[in-house]
């Protein structure tokens, strides 16, 4: 009992001089300082996406846009990116999209902003979402996760909405951020669901 006390007291001090001297050197960024700033913003993204107050998820996307895929699989030829304008006239355009191919039957999703969130995005309250993880990004279907490929730059934060009893109708909603002049904004809306 001793001995494992003396051993585990050891390596604390030595991690804790190791993080002093790397700290000293430059060499421990606080990069763990903007998580929470991160997942606030994820946070008032879902919250937005809810109510469908695309104005609001507009001012926090890159001045490039964001791309939306119904899958967390990226296909960039398919997947459909908006401008900041584009995604504030969401609630009102009456103008469809392809916004990918239905897995299962291989069918164009052919829909204006409005069905494709009931349909596709925010198939789940994410609001209440039992998980909520940073960069942790292995799926939980049979489609593999891609957006670090796409978006190396991109952190992610996911939201994950356990099934209810007998049914399989898990979903986790992905939002990717890149930082822009020091501030983070939205890149990406995937969504990882159960699928046939």
């Amino acid at each position: 009992m001793h001995e494992k006390i003396t051993g585990r007291m050891f390596w604390y001090a030595f991690a804790l001089s190791s993080a002093v001297v790397l700290s000293a050197c430059g060499g421990n960024e606080p990069a763990e300082e903007d998580d929470p700033d991160i997942k606030e913003k994820a946070e008032t993204a879902v919250e937005a996406l809810k109510e469908k107050d695309y104005d609001t998820v507009a001012d926090m996307t890159h001045t490039r846009g964001a791309l939306f895929s119904p899958y967390i699989n990226i296909d960039t030829e398919q997947d459909p990116m908006f401008s900041p304008d584009e995604i504030s006239q969401f609630p009102e355009t009456e103008e469809t999209y392809d916004w990918g191919v239905q897995d299962g039957s291989g069918e164009d999703i052919i829909l204006t902003p409005s069905e494709y969130h009931d349909k596709y995005l925010f198939v789940r309250d994410f609001t209440e979402a039992d998980k909520i993880e940073k960069n942790a990004n292995e799926g939980q279907g049979h489609m593999p996760f891609n957006g670090d490929e796409i978006y190396p730059e991109a952190e992610y934060i996911a939201f994950h909405v356990e099934e209810d009893p007998e049914q399989l109708n898990w979903a986790s909603l992905h939002l990717g951020f890149e930082e822009d002049d020091g501030e983070y904004q939205l890149v990406a809306v995937l969504v990882d669901r159960w699928t046939i």
